[in-house]
């Protein structure tokens, strides 16, 4: 696995997106259908939704609690997410995805990649 920084998110490729419960995802989304399906998941309490986009998968981690955790614990979460999401991952086939935390923390993307990089240790 090869995890590297980038600036720009080509709109062809597989992307996760991670964010609170009301970041605006809706940006990285294609349509009004996709929009519509992602606020009723997450108004129903799921931490992560998967749409499919037929040319890409976007992949929705929400952080919960943020604000009464530590940042160990918010990291540990991102993980522990990531090794949960690996599975859909590899349902799909990807072989490059590239993650992306709405509201800027290169941390919680670390945190995130390690988890997967971690749970696809073979």
């Amino acid at each position: 696995m090869k995890i590297r920084k980038i600036e720009n998110i080509p709109s062809d490729e597989n992307l996760v997106i991670i964010g609170a419960r009301d970041s605006n995802f809706e940006e990285y989304l294609q349509s009004d259908e996709e929009r519509k399906f992602v606020r009723d998941r997450l108004s129903k309490d799921k931490d992560q939704v998967v749409v499919n986009q037929f040319n890409r998968q976007v992949f929705i981690q929400v952080l919960e609690g943020t604000e009464k955790k530590t940042q160990e614990q918010v990291f540990e979460n991102l993980r522990c997410g990531a090794a949960k999401l690996l599975g859909e991952i590899r349902f799909h086939e990807i072989k490059k995805i590239s993650v992306v935390h709405i509201d800027g923390s290169f941390d919680a993307v670390l945190a995130f990649a390690e988890g997967l990089a971690l749970a696809n240790y073979q």
